[in-house]
């Protein structure tokens, strides 16, 4: 399985590097983030924000769609060097980190949290919260939904996330110990959800 990717992410850098680069907006600014996460990739429709205060400025995927790798603009200058996944222009950096609200159940696809600082010329993106991967080679006849029970443990509702060494998440209460996944659970097929 690893040989078909690897042989599909070579034909997908030989056919990007026989494409004429689009020119750039006048004033627009470019920047790189790679998810550093087996099995998540850049949608079409993404935006990160990226932060030098405490508000974010929007930048769109503009290349790198389904690959790890992706190229996002802004008609912004930002010298920012820590940027969040999703855009979320009500997201507020402050006292060294971020609250964000982790569902307590998901319809089909989940949308994880990445947090990046720049290093070089790339936003290293890597999730907040740990990644489920259900499939493989189960079936899952007739399983419209999974439940994760973590008794005592606090897996949804509202974290504080601390960007530092080491990153830390931190909650005022412990309610939250429940995570419904609900889709349609094919055998051959992987889904990703967090918690």
């Amino acid at each position: 399985m690893k040989n078909k990717i690897f042989a599909f992410a070579a034909l997908v850098a030989v056919g990007l590097s026989a494409c004429q680069e689009e020119p750039k907006e006048q004033g627009s600014k470019e920047i790189k983030a790679t998810i550093s996460a087996e099995g998540l990739s850049w949608s079409s429709g993404d935006a990160i924000g990226l932060y030098e205060k405490k508000d974010p400025v929007k930048f769109s995927l503009s290349g790198g769609e389904g690959s790890a790798t992706g190229t996002f603009t802004s008609s912004s200058s930002s010298e920012a060097t820590i940027a969040v996944y999703p855009y979320d222009s009500e997201l507020v950096y402050s006292g060294g980190g971020f609250t964000i609200n982790l569902p307590d159940s998901y319809q089909g696809k989940a949308v994880f949290p990445l947090f990046g600082r720049k290093s070089g010329e790339l936003f290293n993106m890597k999730p907040v919260t740990a990644v489920v991967k259900v499939g493989g080679n189960i079936s899952y006849s007739g399983v419209s939904k999974l439940v994760v029970e973590a008794p005592g443990k606090k897996i949804s509702g509202s974290f504080t996330f601390t960007l530092g060494d080491p990153k830390v998440m931190t909650s005022a209460s412990s309610s939250g110990g429940t995570v419904t996944m609900n889709g349609t659970f094919a055998q051959g097929t992987d889904f990703l959800y967090m918690i």
